[in-house]
């Protein structure tokens, strides 16, 4: 699985609303970013995303989120780290819109 497939996920499943990627060493930030850019395209306002084990970087997802040179809708979101208490304290990174709508996205 690559970033081009979550891609491929994100632009054409509407109604998700969980999304689980494991122990796959080609899936970057990207794609990521590519679900906070997809987020109007859901009919769901919230997206739980896992990412264990996969070259995913909250500092890149920031610097992609603050850059001026990338689309200026990414403007509107904000990235915080957080722990969900699930079995234990699950460390995860909300995406939040200013519209409301958001993804956590756990690592």
């Amino acid at each position: 699985i690559t970033d081009h497939f979550a891609h491929r996920v994100s632009r054409n499943c509407p109604n998700l609303s969980y999304f689980r990627i494991s122990d796959c060493p080609l899936v970057t930030t990207l794609t990521a970013l590519q679900f906070i850019e997809s987020a109007s395209y859901r009919s769901s306002d919230k997206l739980d995303m896992h990412m264990d084990n996969t070259e995913f970087d909250a500092e890149k997802l920031l610097f992609f989120i603050k850059n001026p040179c990338f689309e200026s809708s990414y403007s509107n979101w904000s990235l915080q780290q957080v722990l969900v208490p699930i079995a234990y304290d699950k460390p995860a990174y909300l995406a939040l819109h200013q519209s409301r709508k958001c993804v956590l996205i756990f690592v």
